[in-house]
């Protein structure tokens, strides 16, 4: 599964969670990493997951972004068997859900690691800064 379609597989159930108050966590809480044994090291969908999540908010909050004005992140990371790894990611807010383009990194010449999980957050940081400050400049 990837592009948006994995995301749209768990945006449903997450949103009704948030509009009923059943978040407790903190933002990025909602993550789900498939195809982890692609991965040229051992490593669980948690582990996937927690680095992820950890450069992606290291990387918003060298921007000053952090998670400003969201309720939570919902990150789908998807690990192909071919070297591409895919993050859809999308802002949990009060007024509903907002999805930003798929991020993708491909490697041909060797295996997938963590460096790669790595990379895929920092590139998805920047595609939202750069989608969040075309729409505010759009609406202005």
């Amino acid at each position: 599964m990837s592009g948006n379609t994995a995301l749209s597989s768990i945006l449903p159930l997450l949103a009704a969670t948030l509009q009923t108050g059943c978040m407790t966590s903190s933002p990025g809480e909602f993550c789900r990493a498939e195809g982890v044994q692609f991965l040229s090291v051992t490593a669980e969908e948690g582990d996937v997951c927690a680095l992820f999540q950890s450069k992606f908010a290291e990387a918003l909050a060298k921007d000053g972004d952090s998670a400003d004005g969201a309720d939570g992140w919902i990150i789908a990371i998807d690990i192909e068997k071919s070297g591409t790894i895919n993050a859809d990611v999308a802002r949990m807010t009060s007024s509903g859900a907002k999805s930003y383009p798929t991020v993708s990194v491909d490697v041909m010449d060797r295996p997938l690691n963590l460096t790669d999980v790595e990379q895929l957050a920092l590139s998805a940081a920047r595609v939202i800064r750069t989608e969040d400050a075309r729409t505010a400049s759009a609406t202005q």
